[in-house]
């Protein structure tokens, strides 16, 4: 069981804010390559968000005719902040998400990542990444890469985005994620 500490929810006119804070989550084997957890570890140290769900959303039900409306009028989710730590891993990021045409989510994020080269070479290793998009991978971070203004490790700051179910790291495609079928 993950220990799940939700520190605030602000509903608010047609938004609602919620800050969540989670340690030690169990990564299921399913989820991610053997390769990546053998680096990275079977939990994640510590995560954190906050959003904010814009627009009006009916959260008694999650079915298609109100998330069509949400959409239609509007909706969004705003990340003002994401914080990761998972092993060498750590990433911070801040976005929007929305849902498509089909209801699938799109979205688009400003990162900053460290520890993201055991990382590409798990992926790759796993067969997740080919190894020229491991290559070009490698190139973008090595150019992104900056040194830490808090003498951390030096981290890249690279856009994130999701578009017809295809995340992407930079220009490279990370994972095909499944549909979500809604009822």
């Amino acid at each position: 069981e993950t220990p799940i500490d939700p520190q605030a929810v602000h509903p608010s006119g047609d938004s609602l804010t919620l800050d969540l804070t989670t340690r030690d989550i169990g990564v299921p084997a399913s989820l991610i390559n053997g390769s990546a957890l053998e680096v990275l570890g079977p939990a994640v140290e510590a995560f954190s968000t906050e959003i904010q769900i814009k627009g009006a959303l009916d959260t008694r039900s999650a079915d298609v005719e109100a998330l069509t409306a949400w959409r239609d009028g509007g909706g969004t989710v705003e990340v003002a902040s994401i914080e990761l730590q998972w092993n060498t891993l750590r990433i911070t990021a801040n976005g929007t998400l929305a849902l498509d045409g089909e209801l699938q989510p799109v979205g688009s994020f400003a990162t900053r990542i460290a520890g993201l080269e055991d990382f590409i070479t798990a992926m790759e290793e796993g067969g997740v990444l080919s190894s020229s998009d491991a290559s070009i991978a490698r190139i973008t971070l090595a150019v992104l890469t900056r040194a830490s203004d808090d003498g951390g490790p030096p981290r890249a700051e690279i856009p994130i985005t999701l578009q017809d179910r295809i995340v992407r790291l930079g220009p490279v495609a990370l994972i095909q994620l499944p549909p979500i079928v809604w009822e």
